[in-house]
């Protein structure tokens, strides 16, 4: 539970430091540092820097990874299929928008969402 209540803290507002993550769920330093260093380990967040701004050396930043998931999304109009492509961060990575006859070929429709989405891919 305490991970996932991180991994939806690191998704909404984006990197944060063991202080605010530790803050931001109640949960101790040590527990903080156990459950990010089992995150590192399983690849789902990384090291994003460090704060700046504050008195003395900045805190190290962790970030959700945006490379471990990938979803995609279909907008589909007469006229057209457009396909998109964004990592688990909601970064859209790619884009692809394809014309539709208004009665479709072999395939039907799921030819044409297959191949918007291939695009995007």
């Amino acid at each position: 539970m305490n991970e996932r209540a991180a991994l939806d803290l690191l998704t909404e507002h984006g990197a944060l430091s063991r202080a605010r993550l530790g803050a931001l769920t109640g949960l101790s330093k040590p527990t903080v540092s156990q459950l990010l260093a089992r995150l590192e380990a399983a690849g789902l967040v990384g090291s994003a820097g460090t704060s700046e701004g504050r008195p003395g050396p900045g805190a190290r930043l962790y970030a959700l990874r945006g490379e471990v998931a990938y979803v995609a999304a279909l907008d589909v109009r007469p006229g057209r299929v457009r396909a998109a492509v964004a990592d688990v961060t909601g970064a859209v990575l790619a884009t692809h928008t394809l014309a539709t006859p208004a009665r479709p070929g072999p395939g039907g429709v799921a030819a044409q969402l297959t191949a918007a989405l291939d695009g995007a891919a």
